[in-house]
């Protein structure tokens, strides 16, 4: 609903802060009920194939993005309660590509090396490399306690997986690791208006933030292998 970014002389309600501030209201719960849904998709397309391999092969729903929301009254308990809601979903292919030659697990060769060098890959399953899938979603209710004071609950969450290109990837990408990236923020927010020149505001938080990076879950798993002796790691190397 809002967005302020604060850049110096802060007020005393901001405490210790050293640098910015970026200050973001969400939005309330409408009295009438609103919805909407927003879609769209496409792909990445170059001239350069030399540099972005696979690029010419063109599908509108490499990328694509859905978006909804819907707001108004909470339904049998009048107008007092509102709520608003929002949730989006995100996913592409990326633009950068590789080439499965050879299995990651085994070493075993899965596609054609030739060209003038003898040694090129010009064979070979391509793979996108810089993927990313994100799940976001916001929720939020109002309640009007009495005239003057007011009740707002929030929550907000995301869960994102992606990849990252890597150019020593290029011929396995089944080996990049993935990021998994996740978290929520609940917020529950008192305002009590005293008059016309005087309020007061009580918030209570909770943020949760995790991120984590790897090809199998587990450390131990038996698919990993030592890049020096070819040894599992189940061996007891």
């Amino acid at each position: 609903q809002e967005l302020q970014v604060i850049s110096g002389t802060f007020n005393a309600e901001f405490g210790n802060v050293m640098s910015g501030v970026i200050n973001l209201v969400t939005k309330d719960g409408s009295q009438e009920y609103h919805g909407s849904v927003n879609l769209y998709a496409g792909d990445y397309i170059s001239s350069d194939k030399d540099l972005y391999l696979g690029i010419d092969d063109v599908d509108p729903l490499s990328t694509n993005n859905v978006q909804a929301s819907l707001s108004g009254p909470v339904p049998l308990l009048g107008k007092r309660l509102t709520f608003f809601a929002t949730g989006r979903y995100f996913n592409s292919d990326g633009w950068l590509n590789g080439r499965r030659m050879f299995n990651y697990l085994t070493g075993d060769t899965l596609g054609v090396f030739g060209g003038p060098s003898g040694k090129d890959a010009i064979a070979g399953e391509i793979v996108p490399m810089n993927t990313r899938e994100q799940r976001s979603a916001q929720f939020k209710l109002s309640y009007k306690l009495a005239n003057a004071i007011n009740v707002k609950l929030g929550l907000l969450g995301n869960d994102d997986n992606s990849a990252n290109y890597n150019g020593f990837y290029r011929w396995i990408p089944d080996a990049r690791r993935t990021n998994y990236d996740r978290g929520y923020n609940a917020n529950l927010q008192w305002t009590h208006t005293l008059g016309s020149r005087a309020f007061y505001t009580l918030n209570l938080s909770q943020f949760y933030k995790e991120f984590k990076n790897y090809l199998f879950e587990d450390p131990l798993d038996p698919r990993l292998v030592d890049p020096d002796t070819s040894l599992r790691v189940d061996s007891g190397y």
